[in-house]
């Protein structure tokens, strides 16, 4: 899955988020907010100085950046048919939840942030269920209809 975010976004395995900010070339030295602080703040100016100097027209394309990436609340059920409780070994259901935060019931997403990325493309998600007692993965799926 971080080898597909490599790919698509055009990022060495080690590179931060942040470089996924259009216009951001380099990392400041230190004091640099997390790309989840820059989106949650919509792009704000203050912010966007921690990271360098941006012209008016980059502030607005990290901006619609920012309105655009997604921002997501997760849930989850995990029930056994026809009973209360749960035991070991119990065939349970996991019904799970990806909700956007930060676009509207009648919005629709469009293609993800890519500009070095050879076509278009569009989110994807993958939902991973993991025993770590048993360290082993149970199962994974991938979502593309959001």
């Amino acid at each position: 899955i971080k080898l597909q975010r490599c790919l698509v976004q055009a990022l060495d395995f080690d590179s931060s988020p942040l470089l996924q900010l259009p216009h951001l070339k380099k990392l400041p030295a230190k004091g640099a907010p997390s790309l989840r602080e820059v989106v949650e703040s919509g792009g704000e100016e203050s912010m966007l100085r921690r990271l360098g100097d941006f012209t008016p027209q980059q502030v607005l394309d990290i901006q619609a950046f920012c309105r655009h990436v997604p921002l997501v609340e997760l849930s989850y059920v995990v029930e056994v048919d026809d009973e209360k409780d749960m035991a070991e070994g119990d065939m349970a259901t996991l019904k799970v939840t990806i909700t956007r935060t930060n676009v509207g019931e009648s919005e629709s997403v469009g293609p993800v942030h890519a500009p070095l990325f050879s076509s278009v493309k569009f989110e994807e998600w993958w939902v991973i269920v993991y025993d770590n007692r048993g360290r082993r993965m149970i199962t994974a799926d991938r979502c593309i209809d959001t």
